[in-house]
This record gives C-alpha cells, sequence and structure tokens, in this order.
C-alpha cells in the first residue's frame, strides 16, 4: 500500500503547501486515516471510488494540518487556497481529474515494477512498447525481429497478469 498511495499522496502535500519537514509525519497521518477507516468505506459499484475516498480524506488532513498551524498558504493563481483545496472535493474539477490521472499512472506504473520479473524481456519490451508507449504492433514486431502475432500474444499475456494482480487496486 505504501509503496502505491504514499508517493502520490507526499506529490499532493508538496503541491498544497506542506513543508518538507513536516511531508512525512503528514503523508503517514493521512495512510492512517486510510487504514483506520477503510472498514467504513462502501465501494457501491461507483467506477473510481476509491481514489476519491482516498483524495477527499487526503484533503480533509490537509485541511486539518494547516488550521492546526494556524496558517493559511498563499495560492497561484486568482482563487484563493481554501476554493482551490475544495475543487478536490468536486468529482468534475480539473484538479480531481488531475488527481485521478497521477493515481491511475501511479497505480500502473507500481503494479508494472511488481510484475516486470514475471516476464522474459522480449516478451516484457513488445509489452511496454505496444501498451505503454503506444507504438505499432507491427513496429515493434519489425524492431524485435518477431510476428504480430507474438507481439498480440506478449501484450494479452502480460494484460492478463496486470488484471490479476490489480483487481484490488482498480476501482
Amino acid at each position: 500500500m505504501l509503496s502505491i498511495y504514499q508517493p502520490l499522496i507526499e506529490k499532493w502535500l508538496v503541491r498544497f503547501g506542506a513543508p518538507s519537514s513536516d511531508l512525512n509525519d503528514l503523508s503517514q497521518n493521512v495512510l492512517a486515516v486510510v487504514v483506520r477507516k477503510l472498514p467504513e468505506f462502501r465501494h457501491a459499484g461507483r467506477e473510481g471510488a476509491f481514489r476519491s475516498w482516498v483524495r477527499n480524506i487526503t484533503r480533509n488532513c490537509l485541511l486539518e494540518f494547516w488550521r492546526a498551524k494556524k496558517i493559511q498558504p498563499i495560492a497561484t493563481g486568482k482563487t484563493s487556497f481554501q476554493e482551490t483545496l475544495n475543487q478536490l472535493k468536486s468529482e468534475n474539477s480539473e484538479l480531481s481529474q488531475q488527481w485521478n490521472r497521477e493515481y491511475d499512472q501511479q497505480v500502473l506504473a507500481t503494479l508494472l515494477r511488481q510484475i516486470e520479473n514475471d516476464f522474459r524481456p522480449g516478451t516484457w519490451d513488445a509489452f511496454k512498447r505496444v501498451a505503454v508507449d503506444g507504438a505499432k504492433p507491427a513496429d515493434v514486431a519489425k524492431e524485435l525481429n518477431v510476428t504480430v502475432n507474438s507481439i498480440f500474444i506478449a501484450k494479452s499475456r502480460v494484460m492478463a497478469r496486470l488484471r490479476v494482480v490489480g483487481r484490488h487496486l482498480i476501482d
């Protein structure tokens, strides 16, 4: 859990002005709240429910941190710090959408690191070039001196493993 969520949470805490001296304690506090409240979490079939829940816990812990310090950081741009932070409450705000993208990227990167050694280098290279880099299967087949069909098989094998390993993380 730490390898997935702590880097994302810390990135957002820094974005909202958390001092580096408090970063570790604050991120640990967010994760402690997540663990403590996990039995209360209800997915209810909503896509992205867990990441939204973690986002809101991060936001609330950050608000509590600033209230305890009796400081309100200055926001950049034309909105106040509070208004900017409140954007994280809205599922449709650009800030929440950015959280969602970064969350998905962090989960994917972590899962890829976890399963990379489960595959031969050629299979892994084929998958990465097509699925991650967006290269055309025919181009990758030519680069790796294999058939296009073997590229599709490599991608399918890795994707199947990702689904198994990530089924509890992807909501």
